[in-house]
């Protein structure tokens, strides 16, 4: 299965957690592959296996079962730092370290030379728009700036897979707006592939190539929507797109909400 075109390939894919001594099937056999370059959203109701399906494919969580899930061409066994580089909802910068021996981090444990890890910083803090806040901490700085602090940490990598959990779920709805357009631009190029779990339909109308949908747990991939429009996006096109989105998960939802799932 594994060719240039697809860096992942995820066939067969199960998980369960155990309850209280029972087995609790969070994904059934879910399969997909992603395209080089391109920027998938993963969306589903709340507790149905997104963030746990992303942790698999970084390789920090291993699955019940699987066919096939490979990155890159090779079977994920842990975490691939040299090919995947992680952002989640929680920015989880160090206090102790400024914006840019933040961003540094990652080439720290790399082992670049440290004038190099500091040219490298400001490039990236520059990328996202925080020229001039290098030497800033984290207490200096608002939420959606950690998170751009925490996005050139991941993007100074330059890994070809992008993995974010709900980057932008913590922040006030304007500047989540503003993130999604700013990875939107950063991320433009193609250089990257980018998978983006989200509950937010507007970010995934917004953002994406093609949105996988997940079902209430267990889940399985309930539909994949491949707007027609192309990126960037706005107004009739964003608004189509979540009514597909909406038409699919409105009963998954009711589902989830009845059944109380909290995974």
């Amino acid at each position: 299965m594994t060719s240039p075109e697809h860096p992942i390939v995820v066939q067969g894919l199960v998980h369960e957690y155990t309850d209280r001594g029972e087995p609790l099937r969070v994904l059934d056999g879910v399969g997909f592959l992603v395209n080089r370059g391109e920027f998938l959203t993963i969306i589903g109701p709340s507790g149905c296996g997104k963030t746990t399906l992303l942790n698999i494919l970084a390789g920090l969580l291993k699955p019940t079962r699987v066919g096939t899930i490979e990155v890159e061409g090779r079977p994920v066994v842990g975490p691939n730092p040299e090919k995947v580089a992680l952002v989640f909802q929680d920015s989880g910068l160090l206090y102790w370290r400024t914006a840019r021996a933040n961003v540094e981090f990652g080439l720290e444990i790399r082992g670049e030379p440290k004038k190099e890890r500091a040219r490298l910083a400001d490039d990236y803090l520059r990328l996202v728009g925080l020229d001039g806040f290098a030497d800033k901490y984290p207490s200096q700085l608002s939420g959606g700036m950690k998170q751009r602090v925490a996005l050139a940490r991941a993007l100074v990598l330059e890994t070809p897979i992008l993995l974010m959990d709900e980057p932008f779920g913590a922040l006030d709805e304007q500047t989540r707006l503003l993130m999604a357009e700013e990875l939107l631009r950063i991320c433009s190029d193609g250089r990257r592939t980018v998978v983006l779990v989200t509950h937010s339909l507007q970010e995934a109308a917004l953002l994406s190539d093609r949105i996988i949908v997940l079902s209430s747990r267990p889940a399985v991939i309930r539909g994949i929507i491949e707007p027609e429009s192309p990126r960037p996006r706005g107004g009739d096109s964003v608004e189509k797109i979540r009514e597909d989105l909406w038409s699919v998960l409105r009963d998954e939802t009711a589902k989830s909400d009845r059944f109380g799932v909290a995974t």
